[in-house]
């Protein structure tokens, strides 16, 4: 519906990589409305392949990094939601780099950025990312490949700043919002006002998340 309002209304015309990802983005809510867990079914999806909401009084911020190959273009998105489901803040950003891996540090780093010029540092928050070699790093203090050294070595600096901060490792199926933003931004389909009014594809998989979780409903107001 999007890529047919602005191709009629606006004469924008649609990138295909962005009517997949559309596509993509309507079949993961689809799919998620039909959902039942306990439940059995073509339509059942396992536990980690959906978000859970956080303990009450936590906040969860769920980060990806995009990339697209053969450029220098990155792309992240953090998106910021509490116990109920509720969309609270969230950030995108772009950024030249010339790796994947690059793109999910820069992520971070950004992230956390932006949550200390948020006075969150004594706030319970919860990082989720998808990228199991970056959570893996910051939460085991491994060496990281050399290409991204400096950026953990800025992680790691920050995130000793905040007071109840942990990160946690989860599949791309619970990540789906932030990893949807992060390419909505690099496609150019995402205005700077989308904290305080989603487009609609966004929205629908806020609300399919939610909804999997047995949230309460009036989490966006």
């Amino acid at each position: 519906m999007e890529v047919r309002n602005n191709f009629v209304f606006r004469q924008q015309k649609p990138y295909k990589s962005w009517v997949v990802s559309l596509a993509s983005a309507a079949m993961r809510t689809a799919q998620l409305s039909h959902t039942n867990v306990r439940g059995s079914g073509d339509h059942r999806l396992t536990p980690d392949a959906l978000w859970r909401p956080p303990d009450p009084g936590v906040t969860k911020v769920n980060i990806d990094g995009a990339f697209k190959s053969k450029s220098n273009e990155g792309t992240m998105a953090c998106i910021c939601r509490n116990h109920n489901g509720k969309l609270l803040d969230g950030l995108i950003r772009s950024f030249l780099t010339s790796l994947a891996m690059q793109a999910e540090f820069l992520s971070l780093t950004i992230t956390l950025r932006y949550l200390l010029e948020r006075s969150k540092v004594d706030d319970r928050l919860e990082i989720e990312s998808n990228s199991q070699v970056l959570v893996e790093t910051i939460q085991l203090s491994r060496s990281p490949p050399w290409e991204v050294r400096s950026l953990f070595v800025e992680a790691t600096a920050l995130f000793q700043r905040f007071s109840h901060l942990c990160i946690r490792f989860c599949r791309r199926g619970a990540n789906f919002v932030a990893d949807w933003a992060a390419k909505a931004l690099r496609n150019g389909i995402l205005s700077l006002n989308w904290p305080v009014l989603p487009p609609s594809t966004m929205l629908d998989i806020l609300y399919s998340d939610t909804l999997n979780a047995g949230c309460n409903l009036t989490f966006y107001e």
